[in-house]
């Protein structure tokens, strides 16, 4: 190897910092290169520049939010299968896998394929959202389907005051079914359920997963949330505001434990049996305003 700048044939392989651009990008990629000990000239090698170029297909990838070649290669490793097994799993073809373990990028289908087939967190929050999909409106959802963008600002806004499950999912409860009973339909879309610790969504503990899959939500600890974006009140009525606004402000000044006990007193809850769903129409005398 000859630098093309000095032509000194003494080099040092070491990390570089290499502008790329991919699909009308540009990323800055770190990678190995062989650099001129005279000059400071750089040169890829064969190998080099094919670890370049995976390296920027993958900073496209984890920018798109989809998987780099090495979180799919390690999906097939955890299922101990080899690419073809793997591609029959999925029901494609071979040459997809090998393509996506290299520099050929997954459209979002393919993506969401390999992590509903191999994720089971994933397959869960893939089960939610059809359920959701398939929900029609009726007295158990406040006669609104459930609506994904107003449950996260909602979810924000509560957490501020109540962040932990136990609490949250009370608090949301009475915006729903307040709203109910005021305009005649819900603002989620939320489906409750009776649990002993009083109404919460049937299924709570894959809807805070599902929350933390999609980046919404981080733990603070083994039970609080936080929001990693603030309310936007865009997803809102003037009416939904201001029953969102009334429930935050009475957590904030009565205290998260109230909006808990009120939770059980409440004809909605005490009408249902244990885990099924409660109804909406029993939102007409409630009991915390």
């Amino acid at each position: 190897m000859i630098c093309l700048k000095c032509e000194k044939k003494k080099f040092i392989e070491k990390k570089v910092k290499v502008e790329q651009e991919f699909r009308g990008k540009t990323f800055n990629v770190v990678t190995e290169a062989m650099v001129c000990s005279n000059c400071g000239y750089e040169l890829l090698n064969d190998e080099q520049a094919n670890v370049l170029r995976k390296k920027t297909v993958d900073e496209y990838r984890l920018a798109n939010r989809l998987l780099t070649s090495d979180q799919i290669k390690s999906y097939r490793d955890s299922l101990d299968m080899s690419q073809a097994e793997f591609a029959d799993y999925l029901g494609v073809g071979v040459a997809s896998v090998k393509r996506w373990e290299t520099y050929f990028v997954q459209d979002k289908s393919q993506d969401d394929l390999v992590r509903i087939k191999c994720d089971p967190d994933y397959a869960d929050v893939n089960a939610l959202e059809v359920r959701w999909a398939l929900d029609h409106p009726d007295e158990f959802n406040g006669f609104k389907k459930f609506d994904m963008d107003v449950f996260k600002n909602v979810l924000a806004k509560i957490l501020e005051v109540a962040p932990s499950p136990l609490f949250f999912f009370k608090a949301i409860f009475y915006i729903d079914f307040i709203h109910y009973k005021n305009f005649g339909k819900g603002v989620t879309g939320m489906k409750y359920s009776c649990f002993q610790y009083g109404p919460i969504p049937k299924d709570y503990e894959k809807l805070i997963k599902y929350a933390q899959v999609k980046g919404w939500v981080s733990k603070i600890n083994a039970h609080d949330l936080k929001s990693n974006f603030k309310f936007d009140e865009k997803y809102f009525s003037t009416d939904e505001i201001a029953t969102i606004n009334s429930v935050y402000n009475l957590a904030k000044k009565k205290g998260k434990k109230y909006i808990l006990d009120k939770s059980h007193e409440e004809d909605a809850f005490k009408n249902c049996g244990f885990l099924d769903n409660l109804n909406y129409n029993d939102s007409k005398k409630i009991k915390i305003l």
